[in-house]
């Protein structure tokens, strides 16, 4: 969320190093895959924890091929600059709608992770015997 904010403000500030910065925010928070992944193996029994790794992996691939053509979306509704908002501190143009594209969508994943996700436990753990 802070990153998609960040990045969205750079033609604001006009700062390359600033940029660099924002990519380094969205990088760090984009590293969550491994936790879910760890998320999935903890609370999945082993007979199924194969099917739901390739869901997420799935999904992920997913985000990695639609979002590009998310981008070209805006790209093509901006370009003219017939859309173009500007004022001091916000620009929607074709380099920054997709970051608020994303802010958006980031703010509805935390709501319904806030809302509905509830976390769990395995259900059955292996003990073995101690010798």
């Amino acid at each position: 969320l802070i990153g998609t904010v960040l990045y969205a403000q750079v033609p604001v500030l006009g700062w390359p190093a600033f940029l660099v910065l924002a990519q380094t925010v969205l990088g760090i928070g984009s590293g969550t895959l491994g936790v879910t992944r760890a998320f999935v193996a903890e609370v999945t029994p082993q007979r199924t924890r194969t099917t739901y790794m390739a869901w997420i992996t799935a999904v992920e691939y997913a985000g990695f091929t639609v979002t590009p053509f998310i981008g070209s979306l805006f790209l093509a509704i901006f370009q003219n600059g017939n859309l173009v908002v500007e004022t001091n501190f916000f620009v929607l143009n074709e380099y920054t709608a997709p970051a608020y594209f994303m802010t958006i969508l980031v703010l509805i994943i935390i709501f319904l992770l806030a809302r509905y996700f509830k976390d769990r436990k395995r259900s059955s753990t292996v003990k073995f015997p101690f010798w």
